[in-house]
């Protein structure tokens, strides 16, 4: 023992006989089942355990009261909102003030609007690790399932609950029960699951999404919203010709591509993934109404692939992205690009990201810019007049 050791040596009694009860003190503590831990050390362990359990409890109250805590900030600001509303509204106003200054007060009401709608949102947003590579968020159109992995897609969804609001709103405003609604380049489904919900169960969702890990999320998301009877999902990439074609990855899903990726976007791996024609899947007496086309390059084989339910569809409705930057990797020339449109007799329009309102789009003067989406569709179609209608 320690103190026997020390009395041996000839050094101080008093040094002991401290020793020595420290001693006897620890064998008291291992006696009574605490494993030999000093009583600092127990309180220590004790502080330790109190901090994760009040930890805990906060992160359960925080959940519970945030919501609250951002209506009360509403209800702060709602008399600032009815006040501008008042001074905007009154004619004695309208007459003297500037109308550059009209505009900037009308603007400042629709900004605060927004941001405590933003904030009662954002309030509600939850992620939960469900383990097997999967993270459940909750979005604006449901639970989604997303990879642990894609960072890029989880900050989004947890920042805004979603990736393209004006075109979820637009996506909204054209489909109704009973349509057919084709997702080409699905990604984890948030607008297969914006159109699902806007059929109301009577309808079709076809859902294209090639990465295999991807399409099991998708199937996933699609399960547990409930629209497992209305959504098809399909693991293939859609295009002119079928067969097996080489997939791209990138670092955020959404950038797969069955084109070489530049490598700020490539994560650097190749799959094989099938391919079909829409055809393959639809039969052509199908009546589709909208299809949907983010497909990173590949916009105009997906168009060839649509041939025959466009000829025999005059209202039918297409949303495609258009990637500058796309083009060039492809090898296509902007014009050429927008030529197969119009020797379709098909006109497009640029959609609002935030708001899915349309707005006059110049291939030239968007040139410069990453991306854009466009509603196409034939000109005169009733597609133009239902984007429109506000719900």
């Amino acid at each position: 023992m320690h103190s026997n050791k020390v009395l041996r040596n000839g050094v101080d009694s008093g040094k002991a006989a401290v020793a020595a009860i420290a001693q006897l003190r620890a064998s008291a503590v291992r006696q009574a089942g605490t494993g030999g831990m000093t009583s600092a050390a127990i309180d220590t362990r004790k502080e330790s355990w109190m901090k994760r359990l009040l930890s805990r409890v906060l992160r359960h109250l925080l959940t519970l009261i945030r919501p609250a805590l951002y209506k009360y900030r509403e209800y702060i600001n709602r008399p600032i909102l009815e006040q501008l509303t008042r001074i905007v509204s009154e004619p004695s106003f309208q007459s003297k003030c500037h109308g550059d200054i009209l505009n900037i007060i009308t603007q400042l009401q629709q900004r605060l609007d927004h941001i405590e709608n933003y904030a009662l949102a954002a309030a509600r947003r939850v992620a939960v690790n469900c383990g097997n590579g999967r993270i459940l968020v909750r979005s604006s159109v449901g639970y989604v399932f997303c990879s642990p992995t894609d960072g890029a897609m989880l900050a989004c969804l947890l920042d805004t609950g979603e990736l393209e609001s004006g075109t979820r709103l637009l996506i909204e405003r054209l489909v109704q029960p009973g349509m057919t609604f084709v997702d080409v380049g699905a990604n984890i489904g948030l607008h297969t699951l914006a159109a699902a919900r806007a059929m109301r169960g009577m309808g079709r969702v076809v859902a294209f999404e090639p990465y295999g890990p991807t399409r099991a999320l998708l199937a996933e998301s699609v399960f547990i919203n409930g629209f497992a009877g209305v959504v098809e999902i399909h693991e293939a990439a859609v295009s002119s010709q079928p067969g097996m074609q080489a997939l791209h990855l990138g670092k955020t899903s959404g950038y797969h591509s069955l084109y070489a990726l530049e490598e700020s976007s490539a994560a650097g791996e190749v799959t094989k993934v099938p391919v079909v024609t829409l055809a393959d899947v639809i039969p052509r007496e199908t009546r589709i109404d909208c299809i949907k086309i983010d497909v990173e390059g590949a916009e105009l084989e997906v168009l060839k692939s649509a041939m025959p339910f466009i000829e025999s569809n005059p209202d039918i409705a297409l949303i495609v992205e258009f990637g500058p930057s796309h083009l060039t990797r492809v090898g296509i020339s902007v014009g050429d690009w927008f030529d197969r449109f119009a020797a379709m007799d098909l006109d497009y329009q640029a959609i609002d990201p935030i708001k899915g309102t349309l707005s006059p789009f110049d291939p030239r003067t968007f040139s410069q810019l990453e991306s854009a989406n466009l509603l196409v569709a034939r000109r005169g179609s009733s597609v133009w007049a239902k984007a429109c209608e506000a719900k």
